[in-house]
Formats: structure tokens, sequence, C-alpha cells
């Protein structure tokens, strides 16, 4: 009796020390760990536009890669310009997951068209992945001139050439008239008759 008294109060001292969080339980860890994904900031951006693009699920503190397509491709940590695979400029740079397996990256697309963007590593369970999206570029819109545009004809244009042929005909028509001047004979003015006077 005095032993089992010994270790019920032993428990109880245990017990008031530790507290009840000490025999709760564990939040359970996520198994099998969830599969990786990729997210970009836009799906379309102006030509010279960037995006930021955000992946999960990747091995902690692991290293990853993000490539993208498109001639001028550019990252923020200035020009990344690969070698020409299947047709087109790749760029490429170097990641870093987080303690948490997230990546974070941000490219700049200088060229309009679709260009897809790869991010490639280790997933949390330690296989490879390799996550894709595609973003368009479109062409920058024109810049506002402040008029309003210009949907006819080059009215000035027309209204120029056409003085320019107005002033070309009367110098034809000169020219004909000064030559055909020169061609004709002198007119001879007749003589006058001169009466005599007549002797008786």
């Amino acid at each position: 009796m005095r032993i089992s008294r010994f270790v019920a109060v032993l428990a109880g001292a245990g017990m008031a020390l530790l507290g009840p969080s000490a025999f709760a339980a564990s939040p359970p860890t996520a198994y099998p760990p969830t599969a990786p994904t990729l997210t970009v900031s836009a799906n379309s951006v102006l030509v010279g536009g960037s995006v930021s693009l955000t992946g999960k699920g990747f091995l902690p503190l692991s290293t990853a890669s993000v490539t993208w397509t498109g001639a001028g491709a550019q990252g923020v940590g200035g020009k990344a310009f690969g070698a020409a695979a299947a047709g087109f400029r790749m760029g490429a740079k170097s990641l870093s997951a987080d303690a948490s397996g997230v990546v974070n990256a941000s490219v700049q697309l200088m060229s309009v068209g679709d260009h897809t963007i790869t991010v490639a590593g280790t997933a949390a369970n330690g296989s490879a992945v390799s996550l894709s999206t595609v973003v368009t570029v479109a062409a920058a819109a024109a810049a506002a001139s402040g008029s309003l545009p210009h949907t006819g004809a080059p009215l000035l244009e027309y209204l120029v050439a056409g003085l320019v042929l107005v002033l070309l005909g009367a110098l034809v028509v000169a020219v004909v008239r000064n030559r055909r001047r020169a061609a004709s004979p002198a007119a001879v003015p007749a003589a006058s008759a001169v009466k005599q006077p007549v002797s008786h």
C-alpha cells in the first residue's frame, strides 16, 4: 500500500510540474506530404513586364531552378541569357527552398508571345519535381499622343500633291504658249498709200 501511494504521489507531482500540455496529443503530421504546386502572379503581361512565382511543397532548404523562354528573358539578378533550346531562347537561374519548402522567383519577359516558365527541384518526399506554367506577353499599347486617332485618308498629303500638280500644269501651259509665240512669223504692217499730187 505504501508503494502504491508513493507512486501516486510521484505521478501527481509530475502532472503538477509538467502541466496538462505535456500529455496532450501532438498535431498529426500530414502524410504523404502535400503535392508541390506552382502559382504565378499574372497569366498575361505587357512586353517588358515581370511575373512573380511561388512554388510550394519542395524539400525544405533544397536547391531548385527556374527556366523561362523568350528572347531577352531577364531575371531579378540581371540578364540570364541561355543557349537556344527547341528553337527559342532560354533564361535560367538558381533558387533555394526555405525551411517551409517554399521557393520564390521573379522573371521579366521581353518578347511578345507565349512563354513557358518551369520550376524544377526536389519534392518534400524526396522525388524530382518539375512544374510549368504559361504566361502570355502582349505588345505594349501605343503612347497617347493627346490628339484624336486619325482613321481617314492622309488629307494633308493629298492637298500638297494636288498643289504640286496644279503648279506643274501652269508651268507646262506657260512653256507651250511661249513656244507658239516664238514659232509664229512676225506680222508686217501694210505700207500706207501716199497720194501724189496731180499736176495739170
